[in-house]
């Protein structure tokens, strides 16, 4: 085990620390060093500081430069006995909290495994002299409400008084019987839901054992006395329960204790994909060219890996990998989708002999803290992850590979909204190691980089043992209303392909980018659809659960028998989702064995991993999936793709559609034909002319980069422009466009004196409203991203008031992808 140096605070130096707390607000705050404590304060520590009336878990950043004239406050408690980052790590979350314009506070809480914050609730408890008091006839009504609440029910939290309590002004009332003592309010805390994990290990000793130990202590003896050391988790997969027996033992001086960490990993699951060694072709050879010379001098060399499918892109990452192990260094392997994370360890493992850590949100806290602290001490070499696998403590970072760079899902959409590829870039500066990364179809940003000389850009223009890509057919769709409940969304042209490699043996996939059965449930009568009494979306209807679904909220209601607005029975579904197309293939191929793989079916731990598993033995013959199945899986069976509807995203209200719809097309046709067999894919779409659906067709990234650009341009978005998208969000409508519409004409006045910043808005979000939530969008454009970060920051300063006031939230996007 690598030994981590720490590097305590001085207390004869300082006796000040700043340390920055999770809550919204962007400066740190100034704690005294307790005397008893000064020995074990360190920086990159958690710690427990009081706020106002609060204690909360901070964050220690370094001794304080000057003495602030405020009242300083002790530190109550210390909880890291080592650093849990460290100062480079530190430095990157200052970048990334200033970027994103975002408290340094809440982007340590965001950055650290979950479970690790302790949480300190408020309760209340009726005093003594509360208790006299509900007898005073002069108490006013709402006063005497809580009281009698609080003595029927006794200690609460507040949060539950609240909500038993009912009452308009509650805060105000509950401060009003503190204050006069006849309510106590304390403090309690609420435990970190994870720490370290220790476990009892057993030794025998040698007192020899007496003559009359029978059963299960005998047992139990004869096993530790042959397996010693052995673990109590050992001793109860072997023999059950064995608390009593091992205490009788212990007793009896026959064993000893020992305590050991125990560190949590995911369950392992059959290899599904073992990678062979390959001669590397010549394209591949090219590239690693480019990029080991600066993998071996450990300088920042970001490389733009421009592949087209299945051109070999992990053998590039391997081998980069390799060269980076070979002296002792860490790789940090990004993917988009959590379920990628299963086939890429048995790729990796079965070719490159160290230590792995998986990091991602599918895993469990416990799991998470432990392969974090393992990779702060450099226990593992190589870390596949998600986005937020790159806020792990690296001690020896030598190469970060971000692979399907160009995935909407490393932009984090809530909380601190950082996109992971940008910032991918910025901690490989900051370390000095490689970054790579890699797309067949880059994002317009990164490959307008790479032209710009920003990044490196190393092609593989050819697929590995010169196969074929697939051939693509377009296939356009009658562009009529469904006459009938039963009209099939699947043409002949792809019932026909399907029908063709069910009788070859062969696997197709098919996808269509929607769950649920129908997207509407309407009124043949009346007209109305079915909406979410929270979003201002339609209910999707799910056929297997019986019941109508909203996909934002989660708001659920049975299938009605009649119309809610009318009274109608005539209710129709409109549309396709995945289940109803599951149930379309099980008519039309009644021996086919099918699967589904979306988040309603993909949503417990492994079944992605079974469902591949499957795949790969061959005892599935057609896969129905959302973009879940676009994702960099290797399937060399599969040989036909069928999109079953090219549409959907490229109507989507958002200026990034077109890229979009080319980026999903081109990537589920390149899972078709990766094996030895031609692959063939057919694309059904209203729109067969558009240039998007065009270049996909003919596997043409540098033609629609060129059309796409051109649009991007003229209509002054990215990469062209910066953005920072302003989101007004409340319950009361009147209250956010008030809001929205004071912050537009503060901005407009304050952009006089900012020349180049463009702003459009305050208007409706195009979904109005999620969560009960009203959404406004106010958007500042810039050439210069420096230019509207500042103004964005100098405007939300001047406009804080007025937010505060009308009490609705304000999201700051650095950045935006998602404009809906």
């Amino acid at each position: 085990m690598n030994q981590v140096v720490t590097k305590h605070v001085e207390p004869a130096v300082s006796s000040l620390v700043e340390v920055a707390v999770p809550l919204p607000i962007f400066s740190s705050l100034t704690y005294r060093i307790p005397q008893e404590l000064g020995g074990y304060l360190m920086p990159c520590a958690r710690v427990l500081v009081p706020v106002g009336r609060r204690i909360v878990t901070g964050y220690v950043l370094g001794s304080a430069a000057t003495q602030p004239t405020a009242e300083i406050k002790n530190i109550i408690d210390v909880l890291d006995r080592e650093p849990l980052f460290s100062e480079d790590d530190l430095r990157f979350y200052r970048w990334v909290a200033d970027y994103y314009h975002y408290p340094l506070g809440l982007t340590l809480k965001a950055a650290l495994p979950p479970g690790l914050t302790i949480q300190y609730e408020d309760r209340a408890e009726l005093s003594t002299y509360g208790e006299q008091a509900l007898s005073d006839p002069s108490l006013d009504a709402r006063s005497k409400h809580l009281l009698e609440i609080l003595k029927t029910c006794g200690k609460l939290s507040v949060k539950t008084l609240r909500k038993k309590a009912g009452l308009q002004g509650f805060t105000y009332h509950l401060t009003k019987l503190s204050r006069a003592g006849l309510v106590h309010i304390s403090s309690a805390p609420q435990r970190g839901k994870v720490r370290v994990c220790m476990q009892r290990w057993f030794t025998a000793t040698d007192v020899a054992p007496p003559q009359n130990l029978r059963g299960r202590q005998q047992k139990l003896m004869s096993y530790i006395k042959d397996h010693s050391p052995v673990s109590e988790k050992t001793l109860r997969k072997e023999f059950g329960t064995v608390t009593q027996v091992l205490a009788a033992l212990e007793q009896k001086g026959l064993i000893t204790v020992s305590y050991r960490e125990m560190l949590r990993v995911p369950p392992s699951y059959e290899p599904l994909c073992i990678e062979p060694q390959h001669s590397l072709t010549a394209d591949q050879q090219t590239a690693l060219n480019n990029i080991d010379p600066a993998l071996d001098q450990r300088i920042f060399y970001p490389v733009l890996l421009y592949g087209i499918t299945g051109s070999g892109k992990t053998e590039i990452y391997l081998h980069a990998m390799q060269r980076v192990l070979a002296r002792g260094a860490q790789c940090l392997y990004l993917v988009p989708e959590i379920a990628l994370t299963a086939q890429l360890y048995d790729r990796i493992s079965s070719r490159l002999n160290v230590p792995i850590a998986l990091l991602h949100s599918g895993m469990t806290d416990g799991e998470r803290f432990d392969a974090w602290r393992m990779i702060r001490r450099a226990e593992v070499g190589v870390v596949i992850g998600a986005r937020s696998a790159l806020f792990a403590p690296f001690a020896k970072l030598g190469a970060i590979i971000v692979d399907e760079e160009h995935d909407s899902s490393y932009k984090q959409e809530d909380g601190l909204r950082y996109n992971a590829r940008d910032m991918a870039v910025v901690r490989a500066k900051i370390k000095s190691c490689v970054v790579i990364l890699g797309s067949a179809t880059p994002s317009l940003e990164s490959y307008a980089n790479a032209l710009a000389k920003k990044y490196h850009l190393v092609s593989l223009p050819r697929r590995v043992e010169n196969r074929a890509l697939p051939q693509v057919s377009i296939v356009p769709l009658q562009a009529q209303p469904e006459k009938r409940k039963t009209a099939s969304i699947l043409t002949e042209p792809l019932r026909r392909a399907l029908a063709e490699r069910l009788a070859s043996g062969k696997q197709s996939l098919l996808f269509l980018n929607r769950r649920g059965f129908a997207p509407v449930y309407v009124c043949q009568t009346c007209g109305a659809a079915l909406r979410c009494p929270n979003c201002a979306v339609s209910l999707i209807y799910h056929r297997g659960d019986k019941q109508l679904t909203c996909h934002y909220c989660g708001y659920g209601m049975a299938l009605p028998q009649e119309c809610p607005a009318c009274g109608s029975y005539f209710l129709v579904w409109l549309g396709w989702g995945t289940e109803r197309l599951e149930a379309e293939l099980g008519m039309l191929f009644p021996g086919a064995r099918i699967a589904r793989m979306d988040r309603d079916t993909m949503a417990q731990r492994g079944a992605v991993h079974r469902l591949i598993k499957n795949m790969s033995r061959g005892t599935l013959d057609i896969v129905i999936g959302t973009q879940m199945l676009v994702k960099g899986y290797h399937l060399p069976e599969v040989t036909l793709v069928g999109v079953v509807c090219a549409d959907q995203s490229l109507h989507f209200p958002d200026y990034r559609s077109s890229e979009r719809t080319f980026q999903l097309l081109t990537q589920v046709a390149g899972r078709a034909g990766r094996g030895d067999t031609p692959g063939e894919v057919i694309i059904q779409t209203y729109t067969p002319d558009h240039y998007s659906i065009r270049c996909a067709q003919r596997h043409d990234y540098q033609t629609f980069y060129e059309v796409e650009m051109k649009n991007r341009r003229e209509l002054g978005y990215p990469p062209y422009t910066k953005m920072v998208l302003l989101r007004f969000e409340g319950v009361q409508q009147a209250r956010v466009h008030e809001c929205a519409t004071a912050v537009g004409a503060l901005a407009r006045k304050s952009a006089q004196a900012h020349p180049g910043i463009e702003i459009l808005g305050p208007c409706v979000a195009p979904l109005a409203r999620i969560r009960s939530r009203w959404r406004y969008h106010l958007l500042l454009k810039s050439s210069s991203s420096q230019k509207v970060r500042a103004f964005a920051h100098h405007l939300i300063e001047q406009a804080s008031r007025c937010v505060r006031q009308t009490g609705v939230a304000l999201i700051i996007d650095v950045d935006p992808l998602q404009m809906v």
